[in-house]
Protein backbone atom coordinates (compact mmCIF):
# COMPACT_ATOMS: atom_id res chain seq x y z
CA UNK A 1 0.00 0.00 0.00
CA UNK A 2 2.99 2.46 1.07
CA UNK A 3 4.82 2.26 -2.45
CA UNK A 4 0.96 2.66 -4.17
CA UNK A 5 0.52 5.76 -2.17
CA UNK A 6 4.28 6.85 -2.89
CA UNK A 7 3.65 6.19 -6.72
CA UNK A 8 0.22 8.14 -6.46
CA UNK A 9 1.81 11.39 -4.77
CA UNK A 10 4.94 11.09 -6.85
CA UNK A 11 2.53 11.07 -10.09
CA UNK A 12 0.25 14.21 -8.41
CA UNK A 13 3.61 16.10 -8.10
CA UNK A 14 4.99 15.48 -12.15
CA UNK A 15 1.68 16.64 -13.79
CA UNK A 16 1.01 19.66 -11.00
CA UNK A 17 3.24 21.65 -14.01
CA UNK A 18 1.12 20.06 -16.83
CA UNK A 19 -1.79 20.61 -15.28
CA UNK A 20 -1.30 24.65 -14.71
CA UNK A 21 -0.50 24.70 -18.26
CA UNK A 22 -3.95 22.69 -19.23
CA UNK A 23 -5.70 25.28 -16.92
CA UNK A 24 -4.27 28.47 -17.97
CA UNK A 25 -5.65 27.19 -21.85
CA UNK A 26 -8.86 25.72 -21.37
CA UNK A 27 -10.54 27.91 -18.43
CA UNK A 28 -12.91 30.72 -18.31
CA UNK A 29 -11.85 33.96 -19.01
CA UNK A 30 -11.90 36.78 -16.23
CA UNK A 31 -15.39 37.75 -15.56
CA UNK A 32 -16.93 41.20 -13.98
CA UNK A 33 -18.43 40.43 -10.40
CA UNK A 34 -22.06 41.93 -9.83
CA UNK A 35 -22.39 45.24 -8.24
CA UNK A 36 -18.77 46.68 -9.38
CA UNK A 37 -19.06 47.98 -12.44
CA UNK A 38 -17.43 50.99 -12.99
CA UNK A 39 -16.17 51.30 -9.70
CA UNK A 40 -12.76 52.18 -9.16
CA UNK A 41 -11.22 49.80 -6.67
CA UNK A 42 -7.74 49.95 -5.09
CA UNK A 43 -7.42 46.59 -2.52
CA UNK A 44 -9.09 43.36 -2.36
CA UNK A 45 -9.01 41.33 0.72
CA UNK A 46 -10.44 38.08 1.67
CA UNK A 47 -11.22 36.68 4.95
CA UNK A 48 -9.15 33.62 5.00
CA UNK A 49 -11.21 32.32 8.09
CA UNK A 50 -14.76 32.04 6.10
CA UNK A 51 -12.94 33.07 2.25
CA UNK A 52 -16.68 33.44 1.03
CA UNK A 53 -16.32 37.06 2.67
CA UNK A 54 -13.82 39.51 0.90
CA UNK A 55 -14.22 43.20 1.01
CA UNK A 56 -12.85 46.12 -1.07
CA UNK A 57 -11.93 49.54 -1.07
CA UNK A 58 -11.18 52.48 -3.44
CA UNK A 59 -14.30 54.51 -4.85
CA UNK A 60 -16.92 53.12 -2.70
CA UNK A 61 -16.12 49.90 0.69
CA UNK A 62 -17.77 46.72 -0.62
CA UNK A 63 -18.84 43.75 0.68
CA UNK A 64 -19.09 40.31 -1.03
CA UNK A 65 -20.53 37.27 1.21
CA UNK A 66 -20.92 34.62 -1.71
CA UNK A 67 -17.11 34.52 -2.77
CA UNK A 68 -17.25 37.33 -4.74
CA UNK A 69 -19.98 36.91 -6.98
CA UNK A 70 -21.67 40.02 -5.88
CA UNK A 71 -20.86 43.21 -4.11
CA UNK A 72 -22.76 45.55 -1.59
CA UNK A 73 -21.36 48.95 -0.72
CA UNK A 74 -20.84 49.21 2.90
CA UNK A 75 -20.27 53.19 3.25
CA UNK A 76 -18.19 55.63 0.65
CA UNK A 77 -14.52 54.80 0.12
CA UNK A 78 -11.02 56.27 -0.38
CA UNK A 79 -9.58 56.01 -3.67
CA UNK A 80 -5.95 55.79 -2.56
CA UNK A 81 -6.42 53.06 0.08
CA UNK A 82 -5.32 49.70 0.88
CA UNK A 83 -7.09 46.82 3.56
CA UNK A 84 -6.61 44.40 5.70
CA UNK A 85 -8.93 42.20 7.29
CA UNK A 86 -7.93 40.90 10.47
CA UNK A 87 -7.83 36.91 9.98
CA UNK A 88 -10.06 36.20 13.29
CA UNK A 89 -12.46 38.81 12.81
CA UNK A 90 -14.47 40.00 9.65
CA UNK A 91 -15.64 43.00 11.08
CA UNK A 92 -12.38 44.31 11.88
CA UNK A 93 -10.36 45.78 9.39
CA UNK A 94 -7.42 47.69 8.89
CA UNK A 95 -6.77 51.07 5.97
CA UNK A 96 -3.92 52.72 5.20
CA UNK A 97 -5.31 55.60 3.02
CA UNK A 98 -3.01 58.38 1.34
CA UNK A 99 -3.36 61.76 2.07
CA UNK A 100 -3.81 63.65 -0.88
CA UNK A 101 -2.03 65.64 -2.92
CA UNK A 102 1.10 63.91 -1.32
CA UNK A 103 1.07 65.03 2.24
CA UNK A 104 1.01 61.62 4.01
CA UNK A 105 -0.85 58.89 5.40
CA UNK A 106 -3.41 58.03 7.84
CA UNK A 107 -4.15 54.23 9.35
CA UNK A 108 -7.87 53.96 10.36
CA UNK A 109 -9.53 50.61 11.77
CA UNK A 110 -13.24 49.67 11.81
CA UNK A 111 -14.69 47.03 14.27
CA UNK A 112 -18.00 47.02 12.56
CA UNK A 113 -17.34 45.97 9.14
CA UNK A 114 -16.28 49.22 7.45
CA UNK A 115 -19.72 51.24 8.47
CA UNK A 116 -17.71 53.45 11.24
CA UNK A 117 -14.07 54.14 11.30
CA UNK A 118 -11.05 55.26 13.94
CA UNK A 119 -8.15 57.11 12.84
CA UNK A 120 -4.75 55.16 14.61
CA UNK A 121 -1.91 57.01 13.06
CA UNK A 122 -1.73 60.03 11.02
CA UNK A 123 1.89 60.34 8.91
CA UNK A 124 3.38 63.31 6.50
CA UNK A 125 6.21 63.44 4.39
CA UNK A 126 7.93 65.91 2.03
CA UNK A 127 6.02 66.20 -1.28
CA UNK A 128 5.50 62.99 -3.00
CA UNK A 129 8.97 61.66 -3.56
CA UNK A 130 9.43 61.65 0.26
CA UNK A 131 6.30 59.45 1.13
CA UNK A 132 6.02 55.70 1.63
CA UNK A 133 3.96 53.44 -0.47
CA UNK A 134 0.96 52.00 1.86
CA UNK A 135 1.65 49.25 3.74
CA UNK A 136 -0.25 46.67 5.94
CA UNK A 137 0.81 43.48 6.41
CA UNK A 138 -0.43 40.55 8.91
CA UNK A 139 1.97 37.90 10.21
CA UNK A 140 1.88 34.67 8.75
CA UNK A 141 3.00 32.97 11.10
CA UNK A 142 1.46 34.86 14.04
CA UNK A 143 -1.83 35.94 13.01
CA UNK A 144 -2.69 37.90 16.56
CA UNK A 145 -0.02 40.53 15.03
CA UNK A 146 0.05 43.10 12.13
CA UNK A 147 2.63 45.36 10.88
CA UNK A 148 1.79 49.41 10.20
CA UNK A 149 4.02 51.64 8.56
CA UNK A 150 3.37 55.46 9.11
CA UNK A 151 4.85 58.26 6.74
CA UNK A 152 7.98 58.74 7.12
CA UNK A 153 9.30 55.23 7.66
CA UNK A 154 8.07 54.45 10.94
CA UNK A 155 7.15 51.01 11.91
CA UNK A 156 4.06 49.70 14.38
CA UNK A 157 2.89 46.45 15.16
CA UNK A 158 0.03 45.19 17.25
CA UNK A 159 -0.27 41.51 18.52
CA UNK A 160 -3.75 42.69 20.54
CA UNK A 161 -6.03 43.05 17.22
CA UNK A 162 -4.57 46.53 16.60
CA UNK A 163 -5.98 47.64 20.72
CA UNK A 164 -2.46 48.48 21.49
CA UNK A 165 0.68 49.52 19.10
CA UNK A 166 4.12 48.73 19.65
CA UNK A 167 6.96 51.29 17.25
CA UNK A 168 9.60 49.06 15.92
CA UNK A 169 12.71 49.81 14.50
CA UNK A 170 12.89 50.52 10.87
CA UNK A 171 15.57 50.71 8.19
CA UNK A 172 17.45 54.15 7.65
CA UNK A 173 15.80 55.03 4.14
CA UNK A 174 13.65 56.38 2.31
CA UNK A 175 10.66 55.87 0.06
CA UNK A 176 9.46 52.78 1.80
CA UNK A 177 7.62 50.66 -0.84
CA UNK A 178 6.70 47.00 0.56
CA UNK A 179 7.17 44.87 3.70
CA UNK A 180 7.41 40.90 3.39
CA UNK A 181 7.08 38.70 6.24
CA UNK A 182 7.99 34.89 5.23
CA UNK A 183 5.74 32.50 6.07
CA UNK A 184 8.06 29.85 7.18
CA UNK A 185 9.74 31.67 9.19
CA UNK A 186 8.03 35.09 10.67
CA UNK A 187 11.08 35.92 12.29
CA UNK A 188 12.58 36.73 8.72
CA UNK A 189 11.14 39.96 7.08
CA UNK A 190 11.97 42.14 4.07
CA UNK A 191 11.79 45.78 2.63
CA UNK A 192 12.24 47.64 0.05
CA UNK A 193 12.54 51.21 -0.40
CA UNK A 194 13.30 53.32 -3.74
CA UNK A 195 15.21 56.36 -2.95
CA UNK A 196 17.53 54.83 -4.39
CA UNK A 197 16.36 50.86 -4.74
CA UNK A 198 17.33 48.99 -1.77
CA UNK A 199 16.05 46.12 0.03
CA UNK A 200 16.68 45.42 3.84
CA UNK A 201 16.46 41.85 5.43
CA UNK A 202 15.64 40.99 9.47
CA UNK A 203 15.97 37.80 10.73
CA UNK A 204 15.08 38.94 14.63
CA UNK A 205 11.47 40.16 13.88
CA UNK A 206 12.10 43.57 12.81
CA UNK A 207 14.57 44.18 16.05
CA UNK A 208 17.61 44.91 13.44
CA UNK A 209 18.02 45.38 9.43
CA UNK A 210 20.78 44.52 7.50
CA UNK A 211 20.62 46.31 3.51
CA UNK A 212 21.42 43.29 1.19
CA UNK A 213 23.40 43.47 -2.01
CA UNK A 214 21.39 44.42 -5.36
CA UNK A 215 22.76 44.85 -9.01
CA UNK A 216 20.61 48.35 -9.24
CA UNK A 217 21.46 49.64 -5.87
CA UNK A 218 22.05 52.84 -7.58
CA UNK A 219 18.93 53.30 -9.27
CA UNK A 220 15.87 55.20 -8.25
CA UNK A 221 12.48 53.91 -8.60
CA UNK A 222 8.65 54.34 -8.63
CA UNK A 223 8.37 51.64 -6.70
CA UNK A 224 9.31 47.84 -6.17
CA UNK A 225 7.19 44.83 -4.60
CA UNK A 226 8.40 41.92 -3.00
CA UNK A 227 7.18 38.27 -2.22
CA UNK A 228 8.49 35.41 -0.37
CA UNK A 229 8.34 31.71 -1.14
CA UNK A 230 6.00 30.20 1.17
CA UNK A 231 8.00 27.26 2.50
CA UNK A 232 11.74 28.47 1.94
CA UNK A 233 12.26 32.12 3.53
CA UNK A 234 15.48 32.15 1.34
CA UNK A 235 13.39 32.45 -1.95
CA UNK A 236 12.33 36.01 -2.91
CA UNK A 237 11.06 37.79 -5.90
CA UNK A 238 11.09 41.72 -6.54
CA UNK A 239 9.77 43.43 -9.22
CA UNK A 240 11.87 46.45 -10.58
CA UNK A 241 10.56 49.36 -12.92
CA UNK A 242 13.86 51.23 -14.20
CA UNK A 243 14.61 51.66 -17.71
CA UNK A 244 16.16 48.40 -19.14
CA UNK A 245 16.15 46.63 -16.13
CA UNK A 246 12.54 46.42 -15.83
CA UNK A 247 11.17 43.15 -14.88
CA UNK A 248 11.18 40.66 -11.78
CA UNK A 249 14.14 39.90 -10.09
CA UNK A 250 14.53 36.78 -7.69
CA UNK A 251 16.86 35.10 -4.76
CA UNK A 252 17.48 31.82 -3.78
CA UNK A 253 20.28 32.68 -1.43
CA UNK A 254 18.82 35.03 0.85
CA UNK A 255 19.48 38.14 -1.20
CA UNK A 256 22.94 37.93 -0.91
CA UNK A 257 22.80 37.27 -5.52
CA UNK A 258 19.84 38.23 -7.91
CA UNK A 259 18.50 36.97 -10.95
CA UNK A 260 16.11 38.68 -13.29
CA UNK A 261 13.86 36.79 -14.33
CA UNK A 262 11.93 38.72 -16.69
CA UNK A 263 11.69 36.45 -19.95
CA UNK A 264 8.08 37.25 -21.30
CA UNK A 265 7.92 40.82 -19.92
CA UNK A 266 9.12 41.81 -23.08
CA UNK A 267 6.15 43.90 -23.85
CA UNK A 268 6.60 46.15 -20.75
CA UNK A 269 6.99 50.04 -22.04
CA UNK A 270 8.28 53.19 -20.31
CA UNK A 271 5.07 53.81 -18.40
CA UNK A 272 3.90 50.18 -18.07
CA UNK A 273 4.21 50.53 -13.75
CA UNK A 274 4.75 46.85 -12.25
CA UNK A 275 2.55 47.16 -9.11
CA UNK A 276 2.26 44.21 -7.55
CA UNK A 277 3.41 40.29 -7.32
CA UNK A 278 1.61 37.45 -5.45
CA UNK A 279 2.72 33.63 -4.93
CA UNK A 280 -0.10 31.22 -5.17
CA UNK A 281 0.62 29.51 -1.28
CA UNK A 282 -0.45 26.12 -2.38
CA UNK A 283 1.26 26.28 -5.85
CA UNK A 284 4.52 28.52 -4.88
CA UNK A 285 5.79 28.21 -8.37
CA UNK A 286 2.50 29.68 -10.17
CA UNK A 287 3.10 33.66 -9.71
CA UNK A 288 0.97 36.54 -10.83
CA UNK A 289 2.17 40.00 -12.07
CA UNK A 290 -0.41 43.08 -11.72
CA UNK A 291 0.77 45.86 -13.94
CA UNK A 292 -0.75 49.12 -15.61
CA UNK A 293 -0.53 49.21 -19.43
CA UNK A 294 -0.70 52.18 -22.11
CA UNK A 295 -1.53 52.25 -26.05
CA UNK A 296 -0.77 49.80 -27.68
CA UNK A 297 -3.06 47.27 -25.97
CA UNK A 298 -0.45 45.65 -23.28
CA UNK A 299 -1.15 42.96 -21.07
CA UNK A 300 -2.53 44.37 -17.47
CA UNK A 301 -2.01 41.12 -15.50
CA UNK A 302 1.37 38.26 -16.05
CA UNK A 303 0.89 34.53 -14.69
CA UNK A 304 4.06 32.03 -14.29
CA UNK A 305 3.78 28.99 -13.40
CA UNK A 306 7.94 27.94 -12.98
CA UNK A 307 9.10 30.07 -10.34
CA UNK A 308 9.45 33.18 -12.98
CA UNK A 309 11.40 31.40 -15.52
CA UNK A 310 8.96 32.36 -17.72
CA UNK A 311 5.92 34.58 -17.96
CA UNK A 312 3.09 34.61 -20.29
CA UNK A 313 -0.06 37.44 -20.17
CA UNK A 314 -2.86 36.66 -18.33
CA UNK A 315 -5.58 39.08 -18.94
CA UNK A 316 -7.82 37.66 -21.31
CA UNK A 317 -11.61 39.04 -20.52
CA UNK A 318 -10.26 41.94 -18.45
CA UNK A 319 -10.90 45.23 -20.01
CA UNK A 320 -8.45 46.76 -22.75
CA UNK A 321 -5.75 49.10 -20.56
CA UNK A 322 -6.62 48.21 -17.44
CA UNK A 323 -4.17 48.34 -14.88
CA UNK A 324 -3.80 45.40 -11.98
CA UNK A 325 -2.77 46.27 -8.51
CA UNK A 326 -4.49 44.36 -6.15
CA UNK A 327 -4.19 40.18 -6.90
CA UNK A 328 -6.05 37.74 -4.20
CA UNK A 329 -5.76 33.78 -4.20
CA UNK A 330 -8.39 32.14 -2.62
CA UNK A 331 -6.85 28.56 -2.69
CA UNK A 332 -9.96 26.71 -1.07
CA UNK A 333 -12.16 28.18 -3.28
CA UNK A 334 -9.68 27.85 -6.16
CA UNK A 335 -10.48 31.25 -7.49
CA UNK A 336 -8.76 34.78 -8.14
CA UNK A 337 -9.54 37.87 -7.73
CA UNK A 338 -8.37 40.98 -9.19
CA UNK A 339 -8.87 44.63 -9.89
CA UNK A 340 -9.03 46.25 -13.59
CA UNK A 341 -10.23 49.17 -14.86
CA UNK A 342 -13.56 49.99 -13.22
CA UNK A 343 -14.57 46.82 -11.34
CA UNK A 344 -13.49 43.63 -9.81
CA UNK A 345 -12.98 40.50 -11.70
CA UNK A 346 -13.21 36.92 -11.18
CA UNK A 347 -11.58 33.70 -12.65
CA UNK A 348 -12.29 29.95 -11.51
CA UNK A 349 -8.94 27.54 -11.85
CA UNK A 350 -10.68 24.58 -10.37
CA UNK A 351 -7.40 22.59 -10.10
CA UNK A 352 -9.50 20.16 -8.03
CA UNK A 353 -12.33 19.44 -10.79
CA UNK A 354 -9.40 18.36 -13.45
CA UNK A 355 -7.50 16.07 -10.56
CA UNK A 356 -11.31 14.82 -10.73
CA UNK A 357 -11.63 14.22 -14.21
CA UNK A 358 -7.64 13.04 -14.65
CA UNK A 359 -8.39 10.33 -12.21
CA UNK A 360 -11.97 9.48 -13.37
CA UNK A 361 -12.96 9.72 -9.60
CA UNK A 362 -16.03 7.14 -8.48
CA UNK A 363 -19.10 8.98 -7.04
CA UNK A 364 -19.00 6.44 -4.30
CA UNK A 365 -17.39 8.73 -2.39
CA UNK A 366 -15.78 12.18 -2.20
CA UNK A 367 -12.54 13.71 -0.76
CA UNK A 368 -12.92 17.21 -0.37
CA UNK A 369 -9.91 20.08 0.09
CA UNK A 370 -8.41 20.42 3.56
CA UNK A 371 -10.23 23.45 5.48
CA UNK A 372 -7.60 25.79 5.96
CA UNK A 373 -5.22 25.06 3.31
CA UNK A 374 -2.42 26.44 3.49
CA UNK A 375 -2.56 26.01 7.00
CA UNK A 376 -0.93 26.54 10.62
CA UNK A 377 -0.81 23.75 13.17
CA UNK A 378 -4.55 21.60 12.03
CA UNK A 379 -6.53 21.40 9.17
CA UNK A 380 -9.90 19.49 8.68
CA UNK A 381 -10.26 17.17 6.24
CA UNK A 382 -14.23 16.58 5.07
CA UNK A 383 -14.86 13.27 3.01
CA UNK A 384 -18.23 11.83 2.23
CA UNK A 385 -19.26 7.96 1.85
CA UNK A 386 -22.50 6.96 -0.41
CA UNK A 387 -22.88 3.69 1.53
CA UNK A 388 -21.49 2.08 4.79
CA UNK A 389 -17.68 1.17 3.92
CA UNK A 390 -14.68 0.42 5.96
CA UNK A 391 -12.00 3.47 4.94
CA UNK A 392 -9.02 4.46 6.03
CA UNK A 393 -7.17 7.91 5.85
CA UNK A 394 -3.97 8.55 5.97
CA UNK A 395 -1.34 11.32 5.76
CA UNK A 396 1.88 10.75 3.52
CA UNK A 397 5.12 13.24 3.07
CA UNK A 398 6.08 14.49 -0.57
CA UNK A 399 8.80 11.34 -0.14
CA UNK A 400 5.41 9.18 0.68
CA UNK A 401 5.60 8.28 4.01
CA UNK A 402 2.85 8.06 6.31
CA UNK A 403 3.25 10.08 9.23
CA UNK A 404 -0.58 10.03 10.03
CA UNK A 405 -3.22 7.88 10.14
CA UNK A 406 -6.45 9.48 10.78
CA UNK A 407 -9.40 7.09 10.38
CA UNK A 408 -9.50 3.01 10.23
CA UNK A 409 -12.80 1.84 10.77
CA UNK A 410 -16.42 1.23 9.50
CA UNK A 411 -18.20 4.49 8.29
CA UNK A 412 -21.76 4.85 7.68
CA UNK A 413 -22.97 6.79 4.74
CA UNK A 414 -22.67 10.88 5.11
CA UNK A 415 -20.19 13.18 5.29
CA UNK A 416 -17.53 12.85 7.69
CA UNK A 417 -14.25 15.28 9.52
CA UNK A 418 -11.05 14.22 10.47
CA UNK A 419 -8.62 16.78 11.85
CA UNK A 420 -4.97 16.47 10.57
CA UNK A 421 -2.73 17.79 13.24
CA UNK A 422 0.87 18.86 12.13
CA UNK A 423 2.73 19.15 15.71
CA UNK A 424 5.96 17.84 15.34
CA UNK A 425 6.30 17.62 11.39
CA UNK A 426 7.79 20.37 9.60
CA UNK A 427 6.74 22.99 6.95
CA UNK A 428 6.06 21.15 3.21
CA UNK A 429 3.47 19.70 1.13
CA UNK A 430 1.33 16.88 2.34
CA UNK A 431 -0.68 14.09 0.61
CA UNK A 432 -3.45 12.53 2.44
CA UNK A 433 -5.37 9.78 0.69
CA UNK A 434 -8.65 7.97 1.69
CA UNK A 435 -9.09 4.39 0.89
CA UNK A 436 -12.02 2.08 0.03
CA UNK A 437 -12.12 -1.07 -1.26
CA UNK A 438 -8.97 -0.90 -3.77
CA UNK A 439 -9.86 2.30 -4.69
CA UNK A 440 -8.04 5.34 -3.61
CA UNK A 441 -8.41 9.38 -3.85
CA UNK A 442 -5.55 11.62 -3.01
CA UNK A 443 -5.44 15.48 -2.52
CA UNK A 444 -2.67 17.97 -1.51
CA UNK A 445 -2.22 20.06 1.44
CA UNK A 446 0.17 22.82 2.52
CA UNK A 447 1.60 23.24 6.15
CA UNK A 448 3.27 26.36 7.05
CA UNK A 449 4.41 26.70 10.96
Amino acid sequence: MGLKIYKAAYQVALILPILSIVIYAQLPQWRLASGTEDVYISDIDIYHSNPDTLYATGQQFLISTDKGEHWDSVSSGIAYSVIEIDPFDSKRIYLNHGILPFDGNEILMTTDGGVNWNSLFLGFCLGPLGCDFLVIETDPGDLNTVYIDVNSNTFYRSSDHGNTWDSIPSPDAIGLSSLAISPSSNKILYAGYTLPIQIYKSTDRAQTWTQLPFPLINYYESGIFIAVHPLNPDIVYTTIQAGDSRGVYKTTDGGQTWDQMSNGLDSLQGYDWIHTIVINLEEPETLYLGVSNTPPQNPGLFRSIDGANSWFPFNAGLPDYAGVSSIVIDTLNERLYANAGGGIYIYDYSLSSVYDELNEFPETFSLYQNYPNPFNSSTIITYSLSERAYVTLKVYDILGREVRKLVKILKDSGTHHAVFNADGLPSGIYFYCLTTGTISLVRKAVFIK
